[in-house]
């Protein structure tokens, strides 16, 4: 075998023969399900177990009304929109670090952002819950940050992002408030 049949084997190896199992938390009678959701997205597996998707990432869109306490596969990065609205969430476990367009996990039971991405690129929307402080949001949001129609009221803007680029909507403080809250900080 001369050098570069070496080096196209090695290579060959290293992408088809080394795939990487994503670490699940869903539902285990959904796995199975979840998977094959995966698979048809473009994504990478890490050493860690973590997933980046090349893409858009909607959990929503199949799953709809699927009952789960946090979300199914420790995402590292989405490189789109990610959608996890409508599914009974209670944690935010699992969530992208970084997502480049918009975050949406509206419609579920959250009490806490505690899992939430560090930065959005574009819109983070976490209306129809039921928080009542936004610790855990996320650093910075790229657009704006919608937060109203809460089961409960907000009680404080403690753990608002560090930078809104556009709106910050909520029932309870206006957008005026949110920024006199952030140059007091």
């Amino acid at each position: 075998m001369n050098k570069d049949q070496k080096l196209l084997e090695e290579a060959y190896q290293s992408i088809y023969e080394s795939t990487l199992e994503p670490l699940y938390f869903g539902p285990p009678d959904m796995k199975e399900a979840f998977m094959k959701w995966l698979s048809n997205l473009p994504h990478e597996v890490h050493e860690d177990g973590s997933v980046s998707i090349d893409g858009h990432a909607s959990i929503s869109d199949d799953f709809n009304k699927t009952e789960m306490e946090r979300v199914p596969f420790n995402f590292r990065e989405v490189r789109g929109d990610f959608d996890c609205c409508n599914l009974g969430l209670t944690s935010l476990n699992g969530s992208p670090r970084i997502v480049t367009r918009s975050f949406d996990c509206q419609e579920n039971k959250l009490t806490s952002l505690k899992g939430a991405p560090e930065v959005v690129g574009r819109n983070f929307q976490c209306r129809l819950n039921e928080l009542t402080s936004l610790k855990g949001a996320p650093k910075e949001v790229g657009n704006s940050f919608y937060c109203h129609y809460q089961k409960h009221k907000l009680t404080s803007l403690e753990g608002a992002p560090e930078v809104i680029e556009r709106n910050f909507v909520s029932d309870e403080f206006t957008d005026e408030d949110y920024r006199k809250f952030v140059k007091m900080r």
